[in-house]
C-alpha cells in the first residue's frame, strides 16, 4: 500500500551493492526503515534527500508481514546543508 507522509532523515546505512537502509521519523507513523533501491545510483529519485535531519516528503510502500519499507523517492523540503 503506497504510502505518504513528511518525514526527518534519521540515519542511513549502505544495503547490498547500490542500496541504503534509510531510518526516517514521521509524525502520523512514528520511526520507519526501509530500503532505498538503488540509492546510491539514482541521483534523480534521492539526490541529497538522504542526508541526516533532511525534512522530506517521503513516499514508501508497505508490504504485510515485512519489516522494512520500500522507500520509492523523497522531495527535499529543507536541508541541514542549504547554507
Amino acid at each position: 500500500m503506497p504510502r505518504q507522509s513528511e518525514a526527518l532523515i534519521l540515519r542511513t546505512y549502505p544495503f547490498h551493492e547500490a542500496d541504503l537502509l534509510v531510518t526516517f521519523f514521521t509524525r502520523t507513523e512514528g520511526k520507519i526503515r526501509g530500503v532505498a533501491k538503488a540509492a546510491k545510483r539514482s541521483k534523480r529519485r534521492f539526490g541529497g534527500a538522504l542526508e541526516p535531519l533532511t525534512h522530506v516528503t517521503a513516499h514508501w510502500e508497505e508490504k504485510e508481514k515485512q519489516e522494512l519499507v520500500r522507500l520509492d523517492s523523497c522531495d527535499i523540503i529543507s536541508s541541514p546543508l542549504e547554507h
